[in-house]
């Protein structure tokens, strides 16, 4: 920012007032500085910052209109939460999940990674999910699966595990060599 008119300086300026808000959050902080400029640390990934400054003589002046910025999106930094798999059947597992925490997204969600893995053939599937559970078909009977839930929003977040073993069935085939 630069400095207000010379003409409403109205003497030396000592400082400036800056103060910022987070929508998200609702917090405030004041900062104090001696430069026309300053530089926020640690901000949060596609959060909302408003800022208001005041020059400073012998007390503040009057604050700028509110100037307000969004920080860009960033990958997930927390997994989906509460992953269950239900075991329908010999060949079917339901998976459900509960998004990532709020202040974890650092974004807008596109949709989920989900990765099957199959234990014994040492084999994966991946699927792109735009809602919070799926139906995963055609498994094996009684084998045992690995599942894995990831967010994504400019890039995958890290991801929540869970095994399951779809339920036994009957012999699909008769007994050989008679």
């Amino acid at each position: 920012w630069s400095d207000p008119p010379s003409t409403d300086i109205n003497g030396i300026i000592q400082s400036y007032l800056v103060n910022v808000s987070v929508t998200e959050t609702m917090e405030t902080f004041q900062y104090t500085t001696n430069s026309t400029f300053l530089l926020l640390n640690d901000v949060h990934p596609y959060y909302t910052y408003s800022v208001m400054i005041a020059a400073v003589t012998i007390a503040p002046g009057p604050f700028t209109s509110e100037y307000s910025v969004t920080t860009p999106q960033d990958v997930p930094s927390g997994s989906p939460q509460n992953v269950i798999a239900d075991v329908l059947n010999s060949t079917t597992i339901y998976l459900s999940w509960d998004p990532v925490l709020v202040h974890e997204q650092n974004g807008v969600i596109q949709y989920y990674i989900v990765t099957v893995y199959e234990i014994s053939t040492d084999t994966s599937t991946e699927v792109d999910v735009v809602t919070t559970n799926i139906s995963i078909t055609d498994l094996h009977p009684y084998y045992e699966y690995q599942f894995s839930v990831a967010a994504y929003t400019v890039g995958p977040g890290p991801d929540t595990h869970i095994s399951a073993i779809t339920n036994q069935d009957v012999p699909s085939s008769p007994p050989q060599n008679v």
